[in-house]
């Protein structure tokens, strides 16, 4: 009884292990895994109070325009021959920069004349990425896709003037004398440490090697800011994308 009992713990056991060795194999089998690159064209809506350090002498809302690039590791799963689960992680680097024309009493000759100066304001972040894509192929090598990112940012600032830009060669500010004031850097620190963004996008793959396993992704794209990233939420953005990512099946 007891021998038989052993014969029988036995088999099952070895079933076991032959159905997660079976598992494996096929995850395996569904996984590909690559490198990507991707370049965002961002447009950003600020409130100046989202940046008390200079909310004082900024616009009340202004845009800034810039780029976000970001290169990642990326992992995909085939759920089906028509779907797809993607995973990435990356690090972006962020540029942003704002240039607002505003009238002002100047200056000129120790005349005082109605003159236009900029508020110029660039702003740099880093940060490390997470995303969950969704694709769909409507044939072999042509699908739609949805995404889902997640931005830690662990870095970022400012650097903030006002310059004089008519007279384009003459005249200056009043209270400084000079064709520059208020130059101002440093931190944001009501700039969010995360927020998210969602996205949908299309793609198509090129192989680049005889039997398949090597191929090219590229990927044009729209996204927008789910969460804002200051914490008084008065600074969204959204961006256009192109992504070019090299898998191995």
């Amino acid at each position: 009884m007891n021998k038989h009992f052993f014969y029988i713990i036995s088999i099952g056991f070895f079933l076991i292990i032959c159905e997660v060795e079976l598992k494996s194999s096929q995850i395996i089998n569904n996984l590909s895994y690559g490198i990507s690159a991707e370049y965002n064209f961002e447009n950003h809506t600020i409130n100046k109070l989202s940046l008390p350090e200079i909310s004082y002498i900024a616009p009340n809302e202004f845009s800034a325009n810039g780029n976000n690039i970001n290169f990642s590791i990326d992992f995909l799963y085939n759920l089906d021959d028509f779907q797809s689960l993607a995973f990435s992680t990356s690090y972006s680097f962020r540029s942003i920069n704002s240039a607002i024309i505003q009238n002002e009493i100047i200056n000129l000759d120790s005349t005082a004349i109605l003159g236009k100066f900029e508020h110029n304001f660039n702003f740099n972040s880093q940060a490390i990425c997470l995303k969950l894509e969704y694709k769909y192929e409507f044939n072999p090598s042509f699908g739609l896709g949805a995404l889902l990112k997640y931005n830690f940012n662990i870095d970022n600032n400012f650097f903030y003037k006002q310059v004089l830009v008519y007279p384009v060669d003459r005249a200056y500010f009043i209270e400084t004398g000079t064709r520059t004031r208020n130059k101002l850097n440093g931190n944001l620190q009501n700039f969010s440490v995360g927020n998210f963004s969602a996205g949908i996008f299309v793609y198509k793959e090129y192989p680049l090697s005889i039997d398949n396993k090597i191929i090219a992704i590229p990927k044009i794209g729209y996204s927008h800011s789910l969460l804002y990233l200051d914490k008084f939420s008065l600074w969204t953005y959204h961006s256009y994308f192109l992504t070019i990512s090299i898998l191995y099946k």
